[in-house]
């Protein structure tokens, strides 16, 4: 139950809400949990929310980016170069608190190869993890 729970913790946190995942494994880590269940339960949560945020912007609609966020298809067209340019250290640096659900909704909708997203983003994610269980 205990893993159940940070993966859920884990999984929110990736989803711009601001739920302390470092500090329940930490805590879970301190409690003597072993770190390896804690990194899978951690990193595949975490893992998890960055694919809704990535689905989220790949199901986008123009037509509601255009009505409710006032952005003009010029802009957008411009952004996505930029973006496609540098996704995969976008989906690297999904690890980031909220800069990273942002980087992960702007992949989604540009349409980034998924299977590069998830594998790259994942990595990221496991690793930030990892360093938190081992040098912590």
């Amino acid at each position: 139950m205990i893993y159940l729970g940070l993966f859920l913790q884990s999984f929110l946190a990736a989803l711009i809400l601001p739920f302390p995942s470092e500090a329940s494994l930490l805590y879970l880590k301190s409690q003597s949990y072993p770190a390896v269940y804690l990194l899978l339960a951690a990193g595949f949560g975490n893992s998890l929310g960055a694919v809704v945020n990535y689905a989220l912007g790949y199901y986008a609609k123009w037509s509601l980016l255009e009505k409710y966020l006032k952005v003009k298809r010029e802009k957008v067209e411009r952004a996505k170069t930029l973006v496609l340019k540098r996704a995969e250290l976008l989906a690297f640096f999904c690890w980031l608190p909220v800069f990273g659900d942002f980087f992960a909704v702007a992949l989604g909708f540009f349409k980034m190869r998924f299977i590069s997203f998830l594998l790259i983003m994942s990595l990221a994610k496991f690793l930030r993890y990892a360093v938190l269980l081992f040098m912590f």
